[in-house]
């Protein structure tokens, strides 16, 4: 198998729920370091904010900070309600993998509906958050709803599983995939920033010779999505809208993997991470045409031996060239753990000590 340009993988392997871990030396490009964050003159630039120490402590052992900009980069983590009959309470939970500290919390003053399912952070600066009932863009800096758009009410049976920020002629973007009860995205839903309604609709079995069960932005071009196939595990770059049946060349081929749930990628530079239940792919920088063909094996450190029973999904980690941070179950699945590749203290949020009541961590991602 051959290894394409600067291209770094990560594989992270749970047999027996032991994770040993082998680094890779990255080849010269720029050297490693924090991405700075995109330019952007409608949300107000990052500032340190001081720490509160009146809050409770955050995985990264950094104190909880008031309400306002979170240093960046930061891990957005969207946060269910479980408790029993709860029809609000979802909540943002915000980390600044920069500086370590938790930022405060956006949750709408308690009306966010109760199960964020996926999210997003835009070029803009805003995140993007699809619930069952709708999708929320927020400002990224004060939380506050700056679009909503409807979500598929008329089949309440499909639930968001990737929110997706896209560069379209008609403006800023966002794609929210949905899935059915066989766990595959059913409908793509386009959202432009300003439009109240929808911008477009798909159903991927009309026009695609194979079914999908995850999708991103595509690293080759930002008005394109990066999709996982159900089942040859490749990934595709796709164009929006489809209006006609097509055929995908591989964007990355996963040799020898199967059973893939998610896929995550940013730019600047260039991160995808593909996840497993059991282990994990990371590919940075690829150069040369695809497909790209990641390798390597990796692993976390001492606490996957009890905290990642199950990977949910793993994101690249933007502070540090090799790292990955991980969505990982214990073996129940309201309680979740995000833990950090490269870390002596590789506990990074506890999912069961964000809020009082019953939470479970659905989904991350990266603010840059």
């Amino acid at each position: 198998m051959r290894v394409h340009g600067a291209i770094v993988l990560a594989c992270v392997a749970l047999g027996a729920c032991r994770i040993d871990f082998q680094r890779h030396v990255l080849p010269e490009d720029g050297g490693p370091g924090v991405d700075a964050p995109a330019a952007d003159t409608s949300v107000a630039t990052d500032t340190p904010v001081a720490a509160d120490t009146s809050q409770p402590r955050d995985g990264l052992g950094a104190d909880t900070a008031p309400p306002g900009p979170c240093t960046r980069p930061a891990l957005l983590a969207a946060v269910e309600n479980l408790a029993a009959g709860a029809e609000r309470g979802g909540f943002i939970a915000r980390y600044s993998l920069q500086d370590g500290r938790r930022c405060a919390d956006f949750d709408g003053g308690g009306q966010f509906p109760a199960q964020p399912l996926a999210l997003t952070w835009t070029p803009e600066g805003a995140v993007a958050v699809a619930f069952r009932e709708e999708v929320l863009l927020l400002h990224g800096d004060t939380g506050a709803v700056l679009d909503r758009y409807p979500g598929p009410v008329e089949s309440p049976t499909l639930l968001p599983q990737d929110v997706v920020p896209l560069a379209l002629p008609a403006g800023p973007s966002v794609a929210v995939g949905y899935r059915g009860d066989r766990s595959e995205i059913e409908r793509v839903r386009v959202h432009t920033r300003g439009r109240s309604g929808l911008m477009y609709e798909w159903v991927p079995r009309t026009h695609l010779l194979s079914s999908f069960n995850a999708m991103t932005r595509s690293p080759l071009d930002p008005s394109h999505l990066l999709i996982l196939s159900t089942f040859t595990n490749n990934t595709r770059d796709l164009t929006l809208p489809v209006t006609a049946a097509v055929r995908l060349e591989p964007y990355a081929v996963l040799s020898g993997a199967s059973g893939f749930t998610r896929v995550y990628s940013y730019g600047d530079p260039n991160r995808t991470a593909w996840t497993e239940p059991a282990r994990a792919y990371y590919l940075r920088n690829p150069s040369g045409p695809p497909p790209f063909m990641p390798l390597g094996p990796r692993t976390l450190p001492g606490c996957g031996d009890t905290l990642c029973r199950e990977l949910v999904q793993v994101v690249p980690d933007p502070v540090g060239d090799l790292n990955l941070l991980a969505l990982c179950e214990s073996g129940n699945d309201t309680v979740r753990y995000v833990v950090r590749s490269t870390s002596s203290e590789c506990l990074v949020l506890d999912g069961r000590a964000l809020r009082p009541g019953r939470t479970r961590i659905a989904g991350l991602a990266i603010a840059r």
